[in-house]
């Protein structure tokens, strides 16, 4: 039997959940915690504390099929009208709006029943014929998923089209037993070298003012999204992305603090912040969110240098694994020690207006993998990163020149 109910999510002690009279927040956590790996977007109040910073412009989508008490699946996600990805680099093409459910990452719950992955995508093409969404999106599935061919399965019995998206690495490390120096045996003699080598550098560069903050409180939450704007807007992300700041990063820390679950790092020259580190505690794994460093001391590689601070903390706190998620920085293939492939899957409806989302979608990741391709085989992707990385760099750099015209951007800034 399948059960499925959308409403607003509310999460006080015990609460029901919006699908079955007698679901309950027990249940979620329960099969949560029968997953090989538990995400920090399906923990319950995570997900809340997204909502709730979403405001208006989202709602909570739950689906669940069986026995409420203890389902064989449970989706969790978020409706919301919003355009599909569809990325050239850092560029994007323009597509329809339509009304998604954003199925969150590790939202694809399932029990150890053999059908618990043919009910979770039933639960998905729902969504697709009985209530009116263009298109369901997950975020990520493992490439080994049992989900992915019922997906298509299913999906082709109702004429719906299913993207799947270039594959992403997610990196993750276990931590051994023995804290730091146990963490630091780990990598190979040149590899602690240049780390230590590194924190020495800065170090003598910053003198006595060089300190680590650890923000764990609610106090702590405000003095690292303080330092991580300061930070972002002399970041080569500040012209990409705005990772770990704005409303849905405040949000989130003070859930996470008052939760105590937050783990944030500012490493700072006096009362200057150069590098922070954003991070998450569920269970044994500390979630890394966020991170970025002044573009103006990358010399001394400050954000290299709070990362290995930070991982002989986590050691020394008894953690197990450090999840780095998504993404191809040098610094999460360098230290992390097993990768799963994931990918990007997008269900679409048989309309019009998904169709022309699902084209555009489409053209836009065959002429991103093309570029990206041959960047890769022609040895020149690193060097194009770091050439818009460069060119971010000069703008940012001309608009404070221009608004400061005293102030000489630079390792004198920074100073």
């Amino acid at each position: 039997m399948t059960t499925l109910q959308r409403s607003i999510l509310r999460l006080p002690p015990d609460a029901s959940l919006p699908w079955g009279r007698a679901g309950s927040l027990r249940a979620w956590r329960a099969l949560r915690a029968e997953q090989a790996h538990q995400s920090l977007s399906s923990d319950p109040e995570h997900f809340s504390a997204t909502l709730a910073a979403l405001g208006a412009s989202a709602r909570a989508w739950i689906a669940g099929a069986g026995d409420p008490e203890k389902p064989l699946a449970l989706i969790v996600g978020r409706e919301s009208r919003r355009r599909l990805s569809a990325a050239v680099g850092y560029a994007g093409l323009p597509s329809p709006s339509l009304r998604v459910i954003d199925i969150v990452h590790g939202g694809a719950l399932m029990s150890a029943h053999k059908d618990a992955a043919g009910h979770a995508a039933q639960l998905m093409i729902d969504a697709l014929t009985s209530h009116g969404a263009d298109a369901v999106v997950v975020n990520m599935l493992p490439s080994a998923s049992s989900l992915l061919p019922e997906i298509r399965r299913r999906a082709a019995a109702v004429r719906a089209s299913v993207f799947v998206g270039r594959a992403h690495a997610h990196w993750r490390l276990s931590i051994p037993p023995g804290g730091a120096d146990a963490v630091a045996a780990r990598f190979s003699r040149k590899h602690r070298y240049n780390l230590r080598r590194a924190e020495r550098l800065l170090c003598d560069a910053a003198g006595e003012d060089l300190n680590l903050s650890v923000c764990i409180d609610l106090a702590g939450a405000c003095r690292l999204n303080e330092a991580a704007k300061t930070i972002m807007a002399q970041s080569h992300l500040a012209g990409v992305h705005r990772s770990g700041t704005g409303k849905l990063w405040e949000s989130l820390t003070a859930e996470s603090a008052r939760a105590g679950r937050l783990r944030g790092y500012v490493l700072s020259v006096g009362t200057r912040p150069m590098a922070y580190q954003l991070g998450m505690i569920d269970g044994g794994t500390y979630h890394l969110v966020a991170t970025a460093f002044d573009q103006r001391w990358a010399d001394l590689s400050p954000g290299q240098v709070l990362h290995f601070m930070v991982m002989r903390d986590l050691a020394d706190r008894g953690l197990s694994t450090i999840d780095y998620g998504f993404g191809d920085a040098p610094y999460k293939q360098a230290h992390a020690d097993s990768a799963e492939t994931e990918h990007l899957v997008t269900i679409l409806a048989p309309t019009p207006r998904a169709i022309i989302a699902g084209a555009v979608m489409r053209a836009a990741a065959s002429v991103d993998g093309a570029l990206r391709s041959a960047a890769l085989e022609s040895g020149s992707f690193d060097e194009i990163r770091r050439a818009w990385r460069a060119l971010l760099a000069a703008a940012r750099a001309s608009r404070a020149q221009a608004a400061c015209p005293w102030l000489s951007c630079g390792q004198r800034a920074a100073r």
